[in-house]
């Protein structure tokens, strides 16, 4: 029903920018984020391994998180607070034990390797977020590196 309701959402929206706006192209693309818990996943991962990158989860990481998630329309769609709650878990593991929450992370990540929209979408979220104080650190830098290499994606390209 939650599903209905979010293409319902997304057509109004849609018809609202105009028609142009409506094309089969982004409404399948948006509609195939709804339907992918995967992505969702891999972006909770993502954005909870740069955040922690320092060692730590603070609030103002969290805040930064929780604008993006409700100011851009990446993840319209989905519940913002199973995003936030996701997000948290992985953050969570990461800070108690970086290891297992790495392992942890980087299999969400992987599963949408496949796709090469969800893997620039994810490497660019995750550098927005690590910019998002204005200090894109060397340790946050790292971690997208990282997360580059391991969806065989060339750093170069986001800058790095």
């Amino acid at each position: 029903m939650r599903l209905l309701r979010n293409i319902n959402r997304l057509v109004k929206h849609s018809i609202a920018e105009g028609v142009e706006a409506l094309t089969p192209t982004k409404f399948i693309n948006a509609t195939k984020r709804l339907l992918n818990k995967d992505f969702m996943k891999a972006f909770s991962a993502g954005v909870a391994l740069v955040a922690t990158a320092d060692g730590s989860y603070d609030e103002d990481e969290k805040e930064k998180i929780r604008a993006y998630i409700t100011n851009t329309d990446v993840l319209e769609g989905y519940n913002a607070g199973e995003v936030l709650s996701l997000v948290q878990k992985y953050a969570d593991t990461l800070t108690t034990d970086r290891e297992i929450g790495e392992k942890k992370a980087y299999e969400a990540l992987l599963e949408i390797s496949d796709d090469e929209e969800y893997c620039d979408m994810i490497i660019k979220i995750c550098c927005e977020i690590g910019k998002a104080d204005g200090n894109f650190d060397d340790n946050e830098k790292s971690v997208v590196v990282n997360i580059c290499d391991r969806l065989g994606k060339d750093k170069r390209e986001y800058g790095l």
